[in-house]
């Protein structure tokens, strides 16, 4: 695998709801602090860095490389808590079946996937935009690939 961007935009757009709901503006990308509003929910790249392991084979130079991420929904203040456990359970579900999902178990470059426990936090970054603070809801991930590269010929 040289671009691990198909399997990223899979989990982007099996968490990306279809039936409404706050993940169905899920944003492939951070929000800035003006728009963490209630009601929005970001999908995050935010490290991506190499592991050990690598070397030279016949198809180029192996590099095993980890990507890491958070998926995040906001909510006013005042939500009960309750109303989001839909969007908790949606989540869960996705970051859990991933692995098993067919085009991830044909990918022979795939190593592994993970995700952390959620975490509830009153979010104060709108407030640098003298916005309201926001109950956020949040996941972080990271997923594990063999990047092959190859060099380019000379000119």
């Amino acid at each position: 695998m040289n671009n691990p961007s198909t399997l990223l935009r899979l989990l982007y757009q099996r968490l990306k709801a279809r039936d409404g709901g706050n993940l169905a503006g899920l944003l492939p990308r951070a929000l800035p602090d003006v728009g963490i509003v209630p009601g929005t929910s970001e999908f995050v790249l935010t490290k991506a860095q190499d592991l050990d392991e690598g070397g030279w084979s016949s198809a180029g130079l192996l590099i095993p490389r980890q990507y890491q991420g958070f998926i995040a929904v906001h909510y006013a203040l005042d939500t009960d808590q309750l109303g989001t456990l839909t969007d908790e359970g949606n989540i869960v579900r996705v970051l859990g079946t991933f692995p098993r999902h067919p085009t991830v178990q044909a990918e022979e470059a795939f190593r592994s996937f993970g995700h952390a426990s959620a975490d509830w936090f009153l979010n104060t970054e709108p407030v640098k935009a003298q916005k309201a603070a926001v109950m956020t809801l949040s996941f972080d991930w990271s997923l594990v690939v063999d990047l092959t590269v190859q060099e380019a010929p000379t000119p």
